[in-house]
C-alpha cells in the first residue's frame, strides 16, 4: 500500500447515523484469475453498528479464512448500521473505503488495500484509516495556514523495500537512513513518524502525519530509482573486459585481420590467372578455327583434284 493510493481515494457518500444497502451488482469486482469457481466469499451482511473491529469479526463468523488486516488504529473506528445483500470480501470492505463517518467534528476516512490472495483464492486485505477534525486550523508566525498539532492527520502505511535491498547496491541500513534523513526535515512541533521494519519480508511500516507519509514515500521511489541506475552501472562494470582480456581480444582480431589480408591477395592471384587462363583458351580457340578453315579448304582442293582426275581417265578411255 502507498501513500498515493491512500489519498487517491475520496469519500462518496456519507453514513452518518443511518443504514447503508447496496448489492453485488453495484459493489462487485471482477475475480481473479485464481479465484475459486464457487468462491465461499460470497456473504449477506446485516451488521447492527459498532467499530471496524466488530464489523471485521463479523465477516470472519461468514468467511473463517478470511485475511484482514487492521492497521492501529483503525480497528476503533465507529462504523453505523451496514447491510450488504450478495456481495464479495472485497465488495463488503469496499463500503468502508467509498465512505466516511463525521461524529463530533471528527471526520473518519477508511482505505483497504488487496495486497494478494491466499491459496484458496480469497483477497488478502489491509485496512487502514485516518481521524482529522474539519476546518481546524491556525496561522503559523509566517502567516501561513497550517493544521493544528493535536489535530493532525494521522495514518499508517506499508512500504516494501525489497526491490531497494535486493539490488545489493543499497543495503538496508542505508536505505532506512535516507528515510530518517527525510522525515529530520520536518522540524515543526507535532507528531512524529514512527517505523517499524521487518527484516525477512523488506516491508516498512509507518504511522504519523500524512505529510511525513508522502515523504517516506518519494524517498522510497527516489531510492528505488537510484538503485535501478546504480545496479545497471555495476552490471556494466562487471561485464567489461579486463585489460589482459582486452589484450587477448585485439590479439585475436590482429591475426584475423592478417589471415583477411592474405586471403585477399590470394583472391586476387586466383582472379590473374583465371583471366590468363581465359586468353589462353581464347586463343586456343582461335587457331583451332583457324586450322578447321584449313583442312576444309584442302578438302574441297582434293574433291576439285579428284573430279579432274576422273575427267582425264575417261578422256583416255579403256
Amino acid at each position: 500500500m502507498t501513500c498515493r493510493t491512500l489519498m487517491a481515494l475520496t469519500a462518496t457518500a456519507l453514513l452518518g447515523g443511518t443504514t447503508l444497502t447496496t448489492t453485488a451488482a453495484a459493489q462487485d469486482a471482477p475475480l481473479p484469475d485464481n479465484a475459486l469457481v464457487n468462491p465461499p466469499d460470497r456473504l449477506d451482511v446485516s451488521f447492527p453498528g459498532g467499530n471496524v473491529a466488530d464489523f471485521t469479526d463479523e465477516i470472519r463468523r461468514r468467511i473463517p479464512d478470511a485475511n484482514i488486516v487492521l492497521m492501529p488504529p483503525v480497528e476503533s473506528f465507529e462504523l453505523p448500521a451496514i447491510s450488504l445483500r450478495g456481495v464479495t470480501l472485497e465488495a463488503a470492505f469496499a463500503v468502508l473505503e467509498q465512505s466516511r463517518t463525521s461524529s463530533e467534528g471528527v471526520l473518519q476516512r477508511f482505505f483497504v488495500t488487496p495486497v494478494g490472495y491466499d491459496a484458496n483464492g480469497l483477497p488478502i486485505l489491509t485496512v487502514s484509516g485516518e481521524r482529522t477534525k474539519a476546518n481546524a486550523t491556525q496561522r503559523n508566525a509566517r502567516g501561513v495556514r497550517t493544521q493544528m498539532d493535536d489535530q493532525l492527520q494521522i495514518t499508517s502505511g506499508v512500504f516494501s523495500l525489497a526491490h531497494i535491498v535486493n539490488s545489493n547496491v543499497i543495503g538496508k541500513d542505508e536505505a532506512l537512513a535516507s528515510i530518517e534523513l527525510t522525515l529530520a526535515v520536518f522540524t515543526d512541533e507535532g507528531a512524529s513518524t514512527e517505523m517499524r521494519y521487518h527484516e525477512k519480508t523488506g516491508l516498512l511500516v509507518a504511522r504519523g502525519p500524512l505529510e511525513q507519509l508522502r515523504a517516506v514515500e518519494d524517498a522510497i521511489d527516489e531510492l528505488g530509482a537510484a538503485a535501478s541506475i546504480m545496479k545497471s552501472m555495476q552490471d556494466r562494470q562487471a561485464n567489461a573486459p579486463t585489460r589482459a582480456e582486452f589484450d587477448g581480444m585485439q590479439s585475436t582480431v590482429n591475426a584475423y585481420t592478417t589471415e583477411l589480408d592474405s586471403a585477399k591477395t590470394q583472391v586476387r592471384n586466383l582472379e590473374l590467372a583465371l583471366d590468363s587462363a581465359r586468353r589462353q583458351a581464347a586463343e586456343s580457340m582461335q587457331e583451332a578455327q583457324q586450322a578447321r578453315d584449313e583442312a576444309r579448304n584442302y578438302l574441297r582442293e582434293l574433291e576439285v583434284t579428284r573430279i579432274r582426275l576422273e575427267d582425264c581417265l575417261a578422256k583416255l578411255g579403256p
